[in-house]
């Protein structure tokens, strides 16, 4: 009797544990695609992760920098959610060594770059943000695709 009881408990918690799967994005995530136009066929993707009182949507600016240089290429295209994430992907990137930044106009002005908006490079957090592309880490793209970075966004002042 033990037995059954057991395995008819076993089999209770398999199927209310488990969680039918769903090919569908999670439409309440940002998620934000810069195709980067440099000519190359690898894809760069990661989740940004946003401080506790990040607002609900603002913009979002994506850029990516080739090493050497301060001019980015950039993208504005998506808010900001309830999520404290987001999710990106930098399509058409050769190889090569890269910077990438992601700043929200978290003060609602419109523009992304002013006194209170949010700012990170990759390899920084939400409580340590990398907020000069001088101290960036670069990220270098060889022969890959390279998925599952994370950084984070903070305050930053002008």
């Amino acid at each position: 009797m033990k037995q059954i009881f057991l395995l008819l408990l076993i089999v209770f918690l398999f199927f209310t544990g488990c969680k039918k799967s769903s090919s569908a994005p999670d439409t309440n995530v940002s998620r934000i695609v810069l195709n980067s136009d440099l000519g190359g066929v690898f894809s760069i993707e990661g989740i940004v992760y946003l401080p506790d009182d990040a607002a609900v949507n603002r913009k979002i600016e994506l850029s990516i920098y080739i090493l050497g240089t301060t001019t980015p290429i950039s993208v504005q295209n998506q808010n900001t959610t309830d999520e404290k994430r987001v999710e990106f992907e930098i399509r058409e990137v050769p190889a090569g060594g890269y910077n990438i930044r992601m700043r929200i106009d978290q003060d609602g002005d419109g523009f992304v770059d002013s006194t209170g908006d949010y700012k990170g490079y990759w390899d920084g957090t939400v409580a340590e943000p990398s907020l000069v592309l001088g101290n960036a880490r670069p990220l270098y793209v060889t022969d890959s695709n390279i998925s599952d970075l994370e950084f984070g966004v903070n305050y930053w002042d002008l």
